[in-house]
């Protein structure tokens, strides 16, 4: 009976030693998959569980695939589309796979490609499309169908120096993220003091179309870097945000200041002897640009980081008198130096 006894107790012993041994193994498990991962909170305000440590991202959309070759290339392990110059990257990000875009007249985000690339995040950036809470339902739609976490992190020409923040909150390097926001925070502070200087605003027109007959109201992101500096468009309240098209008589109407063209083959139409354009005030003054289109357009396409450079080159046109001292090519090297690494040289630099 006492052998019985002792048995007994010490069974009981094995079993509660064995029960908070179970317990520290299990405290231990979830410690670490807490510290493993963390909540980000993004800008349409979805707590969104992310890795602590993230270093396999994909881009949701174009501006977003902008914003990370500027930030974190090597994390990329794919592309919203192909780049627009290849000869500006190594080799092996053009043989990187494309995404497609989430949102846009032409999203055509290939989910499969995404989970085949299995990263621990996909960011979107840009405008939020609508309201928060529609974006949101979107996004939290897109989660679920390809089970990797997605998050969203705003972009207006304005707010650029606070995306690069959220960027390094999400995925690390402050350092890196403070650089590039502090550039973009001077851009944004030239911008409004040449703005805070302008009594009387310079008319423009801008136009992406091989005809220049296709232009843009000044609430559109492609006009973002032209009204960031006082610029006024003359097609304002005539359009959609998405624009569309214009007929010449009314540019004529209207008669632009200044024109601007993102095609050579609209510029060629726009400055050539005897056009149908040169009774317009910017024709006949040769106030007729070329946008330049280094990796990608200065102005737009796609609206994201690259809109920083515009604010620089736009200004310098539009009001010369603001920014005596101010060296476009210089600003440009820099610019590529910072955001991208590379060396630009003069030659293709074309302002």
């Amino acid at each position: 009976m006492c052998i019985m006894k002792k048995i007994k107790k010490l069974l009981l012993i094995v079993l509660v030693v064995m029960c908070v041994f179970s317990i520290s193994c299990k405290s231990k498990k979830e410690n670490s998959k807490t510290q493993s991962t963390k909540i980000f909170t993004d800008d349409l305000g979805r707590e969104v569980v992310v890795p602590a440590s993230i270093s396999k991202i994909a881009p949701a959309g174009h501006t977003a695939h902008v914003v990370l070759l500027t930030f974190a290339p090597d994390r990329m392990v794919g592309l919203s589309q192909k780049l627009a110059d290849p000869s500006y990257f190594s080799s092996d990000m053009s043989k990187k796979p494309i995404f497609g875009a989430f949102y846009g007249k032409k999203a055509n985000l290939n989910k499969e490609a995404v989970i085949s690339a299995a990263p621990q995040a996909v960011i979107d950036i840009g405008e939020i499309k609508g309201s928060k809470e529609k974006m949101g339902a979107d996004i939290d739609v897109l989660e679920a169908q390809i089970g990797i976490p997605c998050v969203f992190i705003s972009n207006y020409l304005k707010d650029s120096g606070n995306t690069y923040r959220r960027l390094a909150e999400l995925l690390g390097n402050k350092k890196r993220g403070e650089e590039l926001a502090s550039y973009c925070d001077s851009a944004v502070s030239f911008a409004s003091d040449i703005l805070s200087k302008v009594k009387t605003k310079r008319t423009y027109y801008y136009s992406t179309s091989n005809d220049g007959l296709s232009g843009f109201p000044g609430t559109s992101f492609h006009c973002e870097a032209f009204e960031s500096v006082g610029g006024k468009n003359i097609i304002d309240g005539s359009f959609t945000k998405d624009g569309g098209q214009v007929s010449l008589e009314t540019i004529i109407k209207n008669d632009p200041e200044f024109i601007f063209l993102a095609s050579k083959d609209a510029y060629n139409i726009v400055t050539a002897p005897n056009s149908p354009w040169r009774h317009i005030n910017a024709v006949k003054n040769k106030n007729v640009y070329l946008v330049p289109n280094n990796i990608y357009s200065w102005v737009d396409a796609p609206p994201s980081v690259n809109r920083i450079l515009g604010i620089y080159y736009i200004s310098s046109i539009l009001y010369p008198e603001f920014t005596k001292g101010l060296d476009v090519k210089a600003e440009a090297k820099k610019y590529f130096k910072l955001f991208y690494n590379i060396d630009l040289s003069d030659d293709k630099i074309k302002v």
